[in-house]
């Protein structure tokens, strides 16, 4: 397979590394990661970095994204989704589409939001989730957030169903547990779809079993969320050894394009000034 990413529908159920792995028994000389890991009972967008697509994964995860949810009231699980156990029951109040919207409002922007401990979090190496199954309760530091968009798709005395875009970081669970308490009741997550990442969308997504050489995204085209900067000459042997070069650009990070090949060669950060260093070297 070509250099890039993989646009996968993940189905409920399996884990997302379980996606990871019926693609690399499909094609066993390729290397395959995925970016942004869905829980087993959410579906939709996956997307799976190829090659040397692996090392650009932690750019893809920076994407927003938007999801649709499911949100069961009146019941709270210790997971936070349907996955988990049920703790404890609470009546629903008396509910309108409007009173709803406004609550839902409220969570635009930025925000702090504390991890669940069900979370792939480490503290000491150990995942969040492990210590949580073992009934442990570990402090968290709230981490920032920001929600671009929330809307109600429907309501149906327990059910609420919402549409959501996000930063990376949002726990849509834990945002659920928010709405719900807000609402003056609990919740829990029943149902979660990721539409989009980015401006990639599930609609253009296949499931794993059915994936093609042809169908991977080269990582010029899929990371065109950084601009590309094409250098020549004495720059390339520099680009190609890894070593600082100084470019006419106010971008962050960059990729890099050699005139020679016409390839991607590389992913650069801003440092002092028009100064670039080597972050990711690409075959």
């Amino acid at each position: 397979m070509k250099d890039g990413i993989l646009l996968v529908n993940k189905p409920i159920g399996p884990t997302s590394r379980d996606i990871v792995n019926v693609l690399a028994k499909a094609f066993p000389n390729d290397k395959f990661g995925h970016a942004g890991s869905l829980d087993p009972f959410a579906s939709g967008l996956l997307i799976v970095g190829v090659n040397e697509g692996l090392k650009c994964i932690q750019f893809f995860e920076n994407l927003h994204k938007t999801y649709f949810a499911s949100l069961m009231l009146g019941a709270a699980t210790n997971s936070g989704d349907k996955e988990g156990e049920v703790i404890k029951e609470e009546k629903i109040p008396n509910l309108n589409k409007e009173q709803i919207n406004e609550t839902l409002k409220s969570f635009l922007g930025e925000s702090l939001q504390t991890p669940p401990m069900f979370s792939a979090i480490k503290i000491d190496g150990v995942p969040l989730y492990k210590l949580a199954r073992r009934g442990k309760e570990i402090e968290r530091k709230p981490r920032k957030i920001f929600i671009d968009d929330i809307n109600l798709i429907s309501f149906d005395k327990e059910h609420l169903i919402f549409s959501l875009t996000c930063s990376k970081g949002t726990y849509v669970r834990t945002l659920g547990e928010e709405i719900a308490k807000k609402l003056n009741t609990i919740g829990h997550l029943d149902g979660l779809l990721r539409q989009k990442i980015g401006k990639f969308s599930s609609e253009k997504a296949k499931i794993a079993e059915d994936i093609k050489e042809s169908d991977v995204i080269p990582l010029e085209e899929a990371m065109y969320f950084l601009k590309v900067i094409e250098v020549g000459g004495i720059d390339e042997k520099k680009i190609i050894n890894g070593a600082k070069i100084h470019l006419e650009s106010k971008e962050d990070v960059v990729l890099i394009k050699l005139k020679s090949s016409g390839k991607i060669k590389a992913i650069y950060e801003r440092g002092i000034d028009r100064l670039y260093y080597s972050k990711r070297g690409l075959l």
